[in-house]
């Protein structure tokens, strides 16, 4: 359900609808009836507690996975009614960022970054170089190519596989967890990153995030989930007025009532040991 009066002001049309959305895992019902849109050029970003439903909405969103009913319009296109040959001509719009960067460990990150160029152009070998190191050189890592997976820091391999997501010239860009094991200092370069790549070319970007202060600094709209459901959608600043209760716990950073109570149990054990 959406707080009242939280829808986001949208002035165009959506690049993404998504409409009464139900998702299952056998029997189990893990998204309940979701219906948000998509802005172009702008960062949307999904956010929520672990286990919310979030990142199964991202692979519905990449086409990875099926929902069980409803409709994602692209383009005012059904990505739940395309054919594989359709997929695949989405797929060639869009670049995925997956948690911990998903990088080949048996091959060097410019290898990493070649793959959906060889796979999906006709492009020479000496043009798949150039644009390699042009990729790397978009997100700090000129010079890299030639390093493998292992000798990379974790904020490296995270900059390695947008360099890899960003082959393609993508149209949509979506990152799973962006900040996930990153310290706050390399987390806050990622997210600098994610607002060039919108401003500089003008990408569509959706993140799916549980971390507050990269959530408020980089999005121009936000949805809170909770399980399977959207509990408030809109600006920044319309999210922060939310007055249901459970989004005004996670963002304020409230524990969980049986949490609270064996902290209090906890804190009675030690005052009498």
């Amino acid at each position: 359900m959406k707080d009242p009066g939280n829808m986001p002001n949208v002035e165009s049309s959506p690049l993404i609808r998504v409409e009464n959305i139900v998702a299952h895992y056998d029997s189990l019902e893990v998204l309940h009836n979701l219906t948000f849109d998509v802005t172009p050029r702008a960062i949307t970003v999904i956010m929520g507690v672990s286990g919310c439903g979030k990142s199964t909405l991202l692979k519905l969103l990449i086409g990875l996975k099926k929902p069980t009913s409803g409709n994602i319009y692209v383009d005012g296109k059904n990505l739940v009614k395309m054919s594989r040959k359709e997929l695949d001509t989405f797929r060639k719009r869009i670049g995925v960022l997956f948690q911990g960067g998903a990088l080949f460990n048996s091959m060097t990150v410019g290898e990493n970054i070649a793959v959906p160029l060889r796979v999906h152009t006709k492009l020479s070998e000496e043009t798949i170089r150039i644009m390699c190191q042009l990729k790397l050189e978009m997100v700090g890592l000129a010079g890299f190519e030639d390093f493998m997976p292992s000798q990379l820091s974790g904020g490296m391999r995270k900059r390695a596989g947008l360099a890899r997501a960003l082959a393609m010239d993508p149209e949509i860009l979506f990152f799973d967890e962006p900040s996930s094991g990153l310290d706050p200092i390399t987390s806050a370069g990622l997210d600098n990153l994610i607002l060039k790549l919108k401003s500089a070319f003008g990408m569509t970007i959706v993140v799916v995030t549980h971390e507050l202060e990269s959530a408020f600094t980089i999005a121009d709209q936000l949805i809170v989930m909770d399980k399977g459901e959207i509990l408030a959608y809109g600006t920044p600043e319309e999210v922060k007025k939310s007055t249901n209760q459970r989004v005004r716990q996670f963002l304020e950073r409230q524990p969980e009532e049986k949490y609270s109570k064996d902290s209090q149990f906890l804190e009675s054990l030690l005052s009498k040991a």
